[in-house]
Formats: structure tokens, C-alpha cells, sequence
């Protein structure tokens, strides 16, 4: 998948980044005039259960209502590319960066962890296990 590409209604901007399950791009939803992210299985990854998986978690993270948690917008497949999920677009920096920026006081740390906490609450709530965390 690269920049061009296109897969129904959503066009391909740019590569975002790699997780344990595949990869994320930045595309634009041609239809609603929006920019999404769009993450693919892994090759590896795209056999029948991980399909399946995929689908099942899409659906239980579509139900999860909350500040902290990326929201669903779609699922679908393509005979090149494989089953993908459609989700909000978050941008900003990662927490990785944020930490490795310089000092971060206790407070601000506790506030993070507050607000990653309740979106995981939310997710399990809803029988979602993030594997990346």
C-alpha cells in the first residue's frame, strides 16, 4: 500500500506507523471529505483467525464511547490488501516522544496514566484486549 492508492471510498495520504498486528496509514475518506487512519493486517497475519479477530475486536471498539479511545468508523477488505479497520485520526505526539522530551513532572505523569487507564476500562468494559500495551 502507498501513497495513491485508493480502496473503495478512502485514498491513501502516507504511512503513520507499524504495531503488532500491522500497519497504519494516513487516507482520506473521499466521501465525508475527512482524513482517517487506516490500519492493515500484517501479511503474516492476514490468515483466517486473525481476520476473524480483527473483525471481532473492530466491532467491540466501534461500541467503546470514550475521551481517550480512537473511535471506529469502518471495516472492510481488498483482494490486494486484506482486511483493514477505518479510525479516527489522531494527531499530535506519542507519548514516547512526549516522555523523551525532557523532564515531566509526577503530576502530569499521574494524569496520563488516569486517562490511559480509563480508556482501557472502556475497552475491556466492552471485551477489547489491546495487544500492543
Amino acid at each position: 500500500m502507498q501513497a495513491g492508492d485508493r480502496y473503495g471510498r478512502y485514498e491513501i495520504l502516507s504511512a503513520i506507523g507499524e504495531g503488532g498486528m500491522g500497519r497504519v496509514f494516513r487516507a482520506r475518506d473521499t466521501t465525508l471529505g475527512r482524513d482517517v487512519a487506516i490500519k492493515l493486517l500484517h501479511r503474516g497475519q492476514a490468515d483466517a483467525e486473525s481476520q476473524a479477530r480483527m473483525l471481532r475486536e473492530a466491532r467491540a471498539a466501534a461500541g467503546i464511547s470514550h475521551g481517550n479511545a480512537v473511535a471506529v468508523f469502518d471495516v472492510g477488505e481488498t483482494e490486494d490488501a486484506g482486511p483493514f479497520i477505518v479510525m479516527e485520526l489522531i494527531e499530535g505526539d506519542s507519548l514516547r516522544s512526549k516522555i523523551g522530551a525532557g523532564a515531566v513532572g509526577s503530576e502530569q505523569k499521574i494524569k496520563w496514566l488516569d486517562e490511559i487507564a480509563g480508556a482501557l476500562e472502556a475497552a475491556h468494559d466492552k471485551g477489547v484486549v489491546h495487544r500492543d500495551i
